[in-house]
């Protein structure tokens, strides 16, 4: 099949394979790196900010904590008015940022895990109020046993749970920086192996064209050497049927041609001298007869003489 394929079928074949493994190549370099943005924008837009919002919320539970005690402890007013500043703040930041994670948060872990933040986050808010409530009547001791029994409690749950999520989406963080690398990996891998493979076949193929296309013009360069040295009996073999062979084959009729011409030549010589050696023996017949002609002639004169 390839023996006898064109010379210019086989340079666009092998042009073609070369080409069609650059653009997987390309394919998947583009391929892998489009995974590895992915990758990234999902670390930096989705996850990132999911942990950043759920430390938040616990840094805010913590200032919360903090002002709730300082107002069992302080009782001038500015440092009061403060603290409750502190505290609205703290309030609002943890709705928004736990509004945010609803949100974003979609697989079926991370939305279980909040669940159970909302659950406890009711729990300690409800606790927290009536801290706040027996605060304001001045029931120090009774925020004291609220604070130090139930609330500290739910406080610890309510953190406990804000640790879970922020462990749990660290973890997915995590995993996709493996990915990542795993993702870098496989694609470098992939694409060494078929950059291998390009050059190898671009190798074999330039070796085989060269090759294909070298003998026949080596072997056609001989029999003309052979040809200008007389040799007739050249024989030019060649089986393919591409430009190449059609030349060695045309070649082999030139051969056969000048051979007949030869030959051809060589009979009209031999008839041509055989057809000389006729004409001398001809003319020597003829000057023998043209000598007894003289010498008849001769008699004939004697003999006219004696008569005379």
């Amino acid at each position: 099949m390839f023996k006898n394929m064109k010379i210019g079928n086989r340079l666009a074949l092998s042009f073609g394979l070369i080409g069609v493994l650059l653009i997987g190549i390309i394919f998947l370099g583009v391929s892998r790196l489009s995974n590895l943005s992915e990758n990234t924008v999902r670390i930096v837009d989705d996850r990132y900010p999911k942990v950043t919002w759920t430390n938040a919320v616990l840094d805010d539970v913590d200032i919360m904590a903090r002002s709730v005690r300082n107002l069992v402890i302080y009782t001038d007013a500015e440092t009061v008015k403060a603290e409750l500043a502190k505290i609205d703040s703290a309030k609002n930041s943890i709705n928004d940022n736990l509004g945010k994670l609803e949100k974003n948060i979609s697989t079926p872990k991370g939305k279980e895990l909040l669940k159970a933040v909302m659950a406890v986050q009711g729990q300690y808010r409800a606790q927290f109020d009536s801290v706040l409530g027996l605060a304001a009547q001045g029931k120090k001791d009774e925020v004291k046993a609220l604070l130090s029994g139930q609330m500290r409690a739910t406080e610890a749950k309510y953190t406990e749970a804000l640790s879970a999520l922020v462990a749990f989406v660290g973890d997915l963080m995590e995993q996709s920086g493996k990915d990542s690398v795993a993702e870098y990996h496989d694609a470098r891998f992939l694409m060494l192996a078929l950059g291998c493979a390009a050059l190898v076949l671009s190798a074999l193929t330039a070796s085989w064209i060269t090759l294909s296309i070298t003998r026949p013009i080596r072997q056609a360069v001989d029999v003309a050497n052979r040809l200008s040295n007389g040799d007739l009996a050249v024989t030019i073999e060649s089986s393919s049927k591409d430009e190449t062979g059609e030349m060695l084959q045309a070649m082999q009729a030139m051969v056969a041609k000048l051979s007949q011409v030869v030959s051809e030549v060589n009979s009209g010589a031999e008839a041509l001298a055989s057809a000389s050696e006729e004409v001398s023996a001809t003319a020597q017949s003829l000057s023998q007869a043209s000598s007894e002609q003289a010498a008849g002639v001769e008699e004939t004169s004697a003999s006219i003489e004696q008569m005379t």
